[in-house]
């Protein structure tokens, strides 16, 4: 994977953390649809479920994307029917 590293200099009465800043990035790339939820978790160093819970919502995911979430949360619930098929 390739890797871009940004460089911004901001004045030194600017009121904003490192992290801030960085948060506010991701998101903007998030809500334009340049950034996955899962994308814009692991650069921020958090769960994908945390992302979504704290800045958006599943709108981003794809059908097969839903669907394994959901299948993941009911084995975790013990809930799956492993004879579902979508």
């Amino acid at each position: 994977m390739t890797t871009l590293t940004l460089q911004l200099e901001l004045p030194g009465d600017f009121v904003m953390s490192e992290h801030e800043a960085k948060t506010a990035f991701v998101l903007k790339l998030y809500e334009d649809g340049k950034l996955t939820a899962g994308k814009g978790a692991s650069l921020l160093g958090i769960t994908k479920r945390e992302f979504i819970e704290t800045f958006g919502t599943v709108c981003d995911m794809t059908p097969e994307e839903m669907l394994q979430d959901y299948k993941i949360a009911c084995q975790a619930s013990r809930h799956l029917d492993t004879k579902y098929s979508p």
